[in-house]
């Protein structure tokens, strides 16, 4: 049995392949074939049990005291299942969840870039819209996810209890061994800091891809079902990564002033909670002032 897990809980688009590619390195964290396992959102997955879940890592107890899993599908809510109940149920194992947030704004720009180039916003379910540039309109999930407090209050009980970390990409970009400090003292590990440390990231808005690769490659459901089949997450991910400068997607992927008035508008109850509820200094780390 695999005893604790530390799981970096998203959110999308927020530094949470920076923060696993740190934490994969530490001599004390085991970690997967993967980076999202998906396990506790993805029903498939969930059914195969926790003996599967646990049979993914090459977890040796006299070396490792957490199994890293980092799945931004944990905190995309309401389009997937309610997960504290699933992972409470897996008792006595025990779980240290991390949330890693930026500001979010530029998270929603950075989505809507993420899932023109994709195809995808959330798990396997194929795109809602034909197009994610901003002048077809903001996608709901894209508002959802950066609700920043809303998606914590489903592990309320973990942040009460001290089992549940807030960050931001802005801290781990601006002083990544202050962050992992941070994070380190979270998880009760040695101090043992990465040999590089710049910013890791997927994010959307450095990969372009032309428009017939994406077709090709990610928004055609049998396409995409061969190469997951066929080829390994590394060699699929070398492909996106040679095909990223290419091109770019047509249409407009930053926020105009008017939507950004609107979209504070929208986001700016849930950003007053996530002061008030959950210490996040919001003025500090974005420069919001409500």
């Amino acid at each position: 049995m695999v005893p604790n897990f530390v799981l970096i809980i998203g959110a999308m688009k927020s530094g949470t392949t920076t923060l696993y590619h740190y934490l994969a390195q530490h001599p004390q964290i085991s970690t997967g074939p993967v980076k999202e396992l998906d396990f506790f959102s993805n029903d498939e997955f969930w059914r195969r049990g926790i003996g599967w879940y646990e049979s993914q890592f090459n977890f040796d107890p006299s070396q490792h005291r957490y199994a890293l899993d980092a799945s931004t599908n944990y905190t995309k809510h309401p389009y997937g299942p309610d997960l504290v109940p699933r992972i409470k149920s897996t008792a006595p194992r025990q779980y240290k969840l991390i949330y890693i947030m930026r500001h979010p704004l530029r998270r929603i720009e950075s989505h809507a870039l993420f899932a023109e180039l994709t195809g995808a916003e959330f798990g396997r379910r194929p795109a809602q819209y034909k197009s994610y540039n901003f002048d077809a309109g903001i996608s709901p999930a894209a508002i959802a996810f950066s609700l920043y407090a809303y998606q914590i209050d489903k592990f309320s009980e973990f942040y009460d209890e001290g089992a549940l970390l807030l960050l931001t990409m802005e801290q781990l970009k601006g002083d990544p061994i202050k962050a992992l400090t941070k994070v380190y003292d979270f998880l009760g590990i040695d101090k043992r800091f990465p040999s590089e440390l710049s910013l890791q990231s997927n994010a959307a808005s450095a990969h372009y891809l032309p428009p017939p690769l994406i077709s090709a490659l990610f928004k055609f459901t049998p396409v995409r079902a061969v190469a997951r089949a066929v080829l390994p997450k590394a060699a699929r991910q070398r492909i996106y990564d040679a095909a990223t400068e290419l091109g770019r997607p047509t249409g407009r992927f930053s926020l105009n002033a008017d939507e950004e008035l609107a979209l504070m508008a929208t986001l700016s109850r849930d950003l007053a909670r996530l002061r008030d509820r959950y210490n996040v200094d919001i003025e500090k780390e974005w420069g919001i002032v409500l």
